[in-house]
C-alpha cells in the first residue's frame, strides 16, 4: 500500500513520502511453518527408521528410549531375557550353551558373537592304542599219524596257529581294543608212539596283541 502526503509550511513546500510496507497474510505464515514442520518430523522418522548414520541405535541407548526400543524391536537390543541368557553363556562359555542361545535367539543382539565363537571351536578326539598282550588258555589235541615225532610236532604248532588266530578273532570286533597279531605259545606237548608212527598234541595259550 502506498501512501503519500504533503504540505505547505511558511511558504516553504515540504514533501513526505512514507516508505511502502509489505504485509504477509498471517494465515499463510502459519501453514508455511506447519509445513515446514511436517516435512521435518517425515525425515526424522524416515531416517531413524533407516538408521541414517546410526542415529536410532545411538539414541536407543539413551536410558530414556532403551525401553521403548526394545518393546517396539527398533535399536537392535536385547531383551532382559536375552541379556539374562547371554550372561549365563558367557560364565559358561560351552559350546551346548552357545547353541541353545542361538536357537532361541537366532537374529538376537548377541547372534554374530554366538556364532563366531561356535565356529573358533574345533573338537579333536586323540586317540592312542597301548600295546597289550592277552593271552586265552588252548589245547590242541594230536589227530594225524606222523613217522617220525618232528612231523607231528610240526602239525600240532600249525593248527596251534590257526586255533589262536580263530580265538583272538572276536578281539577284532571291541570298539575299545585293536588286533594287531595272534601267536600260538606252547606250554606243554603230549606226544605219544602209536603202531610206530607218532601222534603230537600241546597245552598252550593263544597270544592276542592288541
Amino acid at each position: 500500500m502506498h501512501a503519500r502526503q504533503g504540505r505547505i509550511e511558511g511558504g516553504v513546500g515540504v514533501s513526505v513520502r512514507r516508505a511502502d510496507t509489505v504485509i504477509f497474510n498471517n494465515d499463510k505464515l502459519w501453514a508455511f511453518g506447519m509445513l515446514s514442520l511436517g516435512l521435518f518430523v517425515v525425515v526424522g522418522l524416515v531416517s531413524f527408521a533407516l538408521n541414517i548414520a546410526g542415529v536410532r541405535d545411538g539414541l536407543c541407548h539413551a536410558p530414556g528410549l532403551r525401553g521403548a526400543c526394545v518393546a517396539l524391536d527398533l535399536g537392535h537390543l536385547p531383551s532382559p531375557e536375552e541379556e539374562a541368557s547371554w550372561a549365563v553363556v558367557q560364565r559358561g562359555d560351552d559350546c551346548v550353551a552357545l547353541r541353545e542361545h542361538l536357537n532361541r535367539w537366532p537374529t538376537g543382539a548377541f547372534a554374530a558373537e554366538a556364532q563366531a565363537r561356535l565356529d573358533g571351536r574345533s573338537v579333536t578326539t586323540d586317540t592312542r592304542w597301548a600295546p597289550q598282550e592277552t593271552r586265552l588258555p588252548m589245547t590242541v589235541w594230536g589227530e594225524a599219524l606222523f613217522d617220525d615225532e618232528q612231523a607231528a610236532r610240526e602239525d600240532a604248532l600249525r593248527r596251534a596257529a590257526a586255533l589262536a588266530d580263530e580265538t583272538c578273532t572276536p578281539l577284532r570286533l571291541s570298539p575299545l581294543r585293536r588286533l594287531l597279531g595272534s601267536t600260538s605259545a606252547v606250554t606243554a606237548w603230549t606226544c605219544a608212539l602209536m603202531e610206530r608212527r607218532w601222534r603230537c598234541g600241546l597245552d598252550g595259550a593263544a597270544v592276542c596283541d592288541i
